[in-house]
C-alpha cells in the first residue's frame, strides 16, 4: 500500500510539474511576442521636392539603430492606381552622386514593386533620402507628378529581430 502511495505521489508531482514548465513555457513565449512587438520601429516617411523620399527612425526608446532597412514600393493599392498592379512609384538611379543623407538605391522589380536598400537608420541622425519617380499604368515616368501618396513596405533588422513595417509617405510643401 505504501509503494502505491508513494507512486501515486510522485505521479501527481511530475504531472504538476509538467504542468507548471508549460504554463512557464507560454507565458515566456507571450512576453516575447509583446516585447518584439513594442519594439516594432516607428518610422517617418515623406516626399519632398524632386520626388526625394525621406525615411527616418523615430523609435521606440529602446531602438536606437536598425542595422538593415530595405524598403519596397507596394503594387497591391489598386484603389490608387487602377487595376494595372503597377506601383505608383519607382525608384530610380542618382547617377553615382551621393549626398549627404542621400543613398544610391539598388533597383530590384519584383511582384511586390521596387525595392531599394539595404541601408541603415539611426535614431535622431540624418534622415535616409531615396529618390523616386511616379510612373504610369505601364510602369513608365509621368511627365506630370499627381502628387499621389507612396504605399511602402519597409523590411527591418536589428540584431536577430525583424519587422515588417507598413509605411504611406504623403508629398509635404518644402
Amino acid at each position: 500500500m505504501g509503494d502505491t502511495l508513494a507512486f501515486a505521489a510522485t505521479a501527481l508531482t511530475t504531472v504538476t510539474a509538467a504542468g507548471s514548465w508549460a504554463a512557464a513555457w507560454k507565458l515566456t513565449t507571450i512576453e516575447r511576442h509583446r516585447w518584439h512587438a513594442d519594439m516594432e520601429p516607428r518610422l517617418n516617411a515623406y516626399i519632398a521636392s524632386a520626388c526625394n523620399l525621406h525615411i527616418e527612425l523615430l523609435g521606440p526608446s529602446g531602438l536606437n539603430k536598425l542595422d538593415e532597412v530595405t524598403v519596397t514600393v507596394r503594387s497591391d493599392c489598386k484603389h490608387i492606381h487602377g487595376d494595372s498592379g503597377q506601383p505608383g512609384y519607382k525608384f530610380i538611379d542618382t547617377d553615382g552622386k551621393v549626398e549627404v543623407g542621400v543613398i544610391t538605391p539598388v533597383d530590384v522589380e519584383s511582384d511586390d514593386g521596387w525595392t531599394a536598400g539595404p541601408f541603415q537608420l539611426i535614431r535622431g541622425g540624418v534622415p535616409v533620402v531615396l529618390v523616386l519617380v511616379e510612373v504610369n499604368h505601364r510602369g513608365l515616368p509621368r511627365s506630370q507628378g499627381r502628387g499621389c501618396p507612396a504605399y511602402l513596405t519597409a523590411s527591418c533588422r536589428a540584431g536577430r529581430l525583424t519587422w515588417s513595417v507598413p509605411l504611406v509617405a504623403k508629398h509635404v510643401e518644402s
